[in-house]
């Protein structure tokens, strides 16, 4: 099984609102990954060994705790057990001045 499967799968298995890239669902939380990196290491021109990192995006309507918010340990939770190695949540904040709102993006890379 592929890593991007393996994400997938752990995301679907505790958040129904998960996706791959882009889209268009725009209620909150969603949960959305994507590729960020595909690096291989050749000998002889030849694959050997592929490192892959995808980051795991999560998007709120109101801020959290990164160090004890229950939603975002069950993501890494669910990632670590699946045999993903994943590193600390990370946090931006965005104003949607159209709309007027807030958005809390919390994201963390995934190999």
């Amino acid at each position: 099984m592929s890593k991007k499967d393996l994400i997938y799968q752990a995301l679907k298995s505790i958040e129904d609102n998960s996706f791959y890239g882009w889209t268009d669902y725009a209620k909150f939380p969603r949960c959305v990954f994507y590729l960020v990196s595909h690096s291989s290491k050749k000998l002889s021109n030849k694959r050997h060994l592929q490192r892959l990192s995808y980051q795991v995006s999560y998007y709120s309507d109101y801020p959290l705790n990164v160090e004890d918010d229950a939603e975002l340990w069950r993501i890494i939770d669910a990632l670590e057990s699946s045999g993903l190695i994943t590193n600390d949540w990370r946090e931006v904040i965005d104003r949607d001045t159209d709309k007027n709102r807030t958005i809390y993006h919390y994201w963390l890379e995934v190999r």
